[in-house]
């Protein structure tokens, strides 16, 4: 391999699957230790992410199609495995981490707890509970955050686990609010659900990962007065979209252009959905670099063109789809399922 430069087979090997890495690593100790760096395993993953090689997660499903996109052994997982989250390969099951592609995993510590006995109110507020998981550039490391919302006149309690420290700590909102089910986006650093304030208005709200403070984002100036037509919120072209649903079959997609300035808000496109029954389970995937838009619909995927205002099922599926990218970062427990 010394005729071939550095450089060259760098760039061979971040095009290499994740599962492929594991016999290259037995080619020669100098394949080995590039593999293993922290620097190759950002650089690889960085790559993926800009492929957009992702892969379709599909949660308590047999039988699947060979059409399917999907490349995972999560496919006939049963309730009792629940998969909460996913960020860099990395997904959060239960009570563990686990990286998607290696199969490493790693055993949480219990989460901190309101003072409550009655085992009847824990069950409720596991059940409720809605966690994201992102990471921390600033200290590089990975952040799990753990919202509950407001059960029987309790406060938001939110609960923040950090990989590298595997300790949890407690935060509170700056004031009430509950969280719409969703795992929230990560955008320019920071987490955004859309809320119901005490009000019973919606907002859409950002929790900055480093500093593990909650912030308030102004939505569309034109949409100030209808803040009860915000369906949920995404990722556009790593900018932050808002789904906005202007007479039940037809959703309008507004993109925030350049982060936290309200004037840069512009409406994107249009989405036609006219066998829409309810639009509590509709979700906006992402963009294909095709022009078309996949979409999640009562466990459903569902190809969205603009252009022709026509849908493509792709799959009609049990429960829940997400989605990810497989990636060698390591959780430092050298522990692997099945070992």
């Amino acid at each position: 391999m010394s005729s071939i430069p550095e450089d060259v087979y760098l760039q061979i090997l971040i095009r290499v699957p994740v599962k492929t890495t594991f016999v290259c690593k037995c080619v020669c100790k100098n394949w080995l230790g590039l593999i293993s760096s922290p620097q190759f395993i950002k650089v690889h993953l960085d790559f993926n992410i800009q492929m957009n090689n992702y892969n379709i997660i599909l949660h308590d499903f047999d039988g699947l199609s060979k059409s399917c996109p999907l490349q995972s052994r999560y496919a006939s997982l049963s309730e009792a495995a629940w998969m909460n989250e996913f960020q860099d390969g990395l997904v959060k099951m239960d009570y563990s981490f686990e990286c998607a592609a290696t199969t490493e995993f790693k055993i949480l510590p219990e989460p901190p707890r309101e003072n409550i006995k009655d085992t009847e109110n824990l069950y409720m507020i596991d059940f409720c509970a809605i966690y994201a998981l992102a990471h921390d550039d600033k200290i590089d490391d990975y952040k799990l955050v753990k919202l509950v919302n407001m059960i029987e006149g309790r406060d938001t309690l939110v609960s923040i686990y950090t990989l590298g420290s595997n300790s949890w700590k407690c935060t509170q909102p700056p004031c009430k609010f509950n969280f719409q089910r969703g795992s929230g986006e990560i955008i320019s650093g920071a987490l955004h659900w859309l809320v119901k304030t005490a009000t019973n208005t919606k907002a859409i709200v950002p929790f900055d990962i480093a500093n593990e403070r909650f912030e308030e984002l102004q939505p569309p100036q034109e949409l100030l007065g209808r803040k009860e037509l915000f369906d949920s919120i995404g990722e556009w072209a790593e900018s932050l979209c808002l789904l906005v649903n202007a007479d039940n079959s037809q959703f309008d997609v507004w993109v925030m252009q350049e982060y936290v300035v309200q004037e840069s808000w512009s409406k994107c496109y249009s989405i036609t959905l006219r066998f829409l029954v309810d639009n509590s389970s509709f979700r906006l995937m992402w963009p294909i670099k095709n022009g078309k838009i996949l979409l999640a619909y009562h466990a459903n995927l569902i190809l969205y063109d603009p252009k022709r205002e026509t849908c493509q099922h792709l799959r009609k599926l049990v429960s829940k789809v997400e989605y990810y990218v497989e990636s060698l970062v390591s959780l430092n427990s050298s522990t692997y399922v099945g070992r």
